[in-house]
């Protein structure tokens, strides 16, 4: 595992062409043509690696989440906890599914005491593709994990997300696969990963 810090200033789909894993800061844009870029971080895992989403805690700690490919069992869930100010890796884990195919993270937010949840999709023997719900501890220690048979779109454009609620309870929304064309699905569930409706 490697890392690499930048300061500099470029346009944004140069950026965008030349990572993996990474997280960067950028000023408001004083023109749509170049934002000039505070800080970024590169992180190589593995040969095929993406980050898909970030979020922030109240404390100055990002959470990186996406996949990676390091190792021999394919794309595995990646999640990842990032000192803010200087963009290090504080501590980083992957999760494999119960199928061995591709797992991957696209979602993630944190609750007021600092629970990290992450959805995704996540292979599953005798299941295929389903939607994965994951729980962590602010450091990344694993608490649970479910898996909901939600038929996924395979090799498409999966728009992925997850919210916690002022009560607690988590909302995500990805795609699925219906009769035909694929659906839009809202989930709603409980902090101890309970499905709600």
């Amino acid at each position: 595992m490697t890392t690499e810090n930048r300061r500099t200033s470029f346009k944004p789909h140069a950026f965008l062409a030349a990572f993996g894993l990474a997280l960067a800061f950028f000023a408001s844009p004083a023109n749509a043509g170049n934002i000039p870029l505070l800080s970024s971080a590169t992180l190589t895992t593995g040969a095929d690696d993406q980050s898909l989403a970030v979020a922030r805690d109240g404390t100055g700690n990002l959470y990186a989440v996406g996949y990676s490919s390091a190792g021999t069992q394919g794309k595995n869930i990646w999640v990842s906890r990032w000192n803010e100010s200087s963009l290090t890796v504080i501590s980083s884990m992957t999760f494999n599914g119960t199928g061995n195919g591709p797992d991957y993270a696209e979602g993630v937010a944190l609750d007021v005491s600092g629970n990290v949840y992450v959805t995704g999709v996540s292979s599953v023997t005798g299941a295929g593709l389903s939607m994965w719900l994951g729980k962590f501890t602010n450091s990344l220690v694993f608490v649970s994990s479910i898996t909901y048979p939600i038929p996924i779109v395979v090799n498409a454009l999966m728009p992925v997300g997850i919210v916690v609620a002022p009560g607690g309870n988590l909302f995500t929304v990805n795609s699925s696969t219906g009769t035909g064309a694929g659906k839009i699905t809202l989930a709603q569930f409980t902090p101890a990963l309970g499905f709600v409706s």
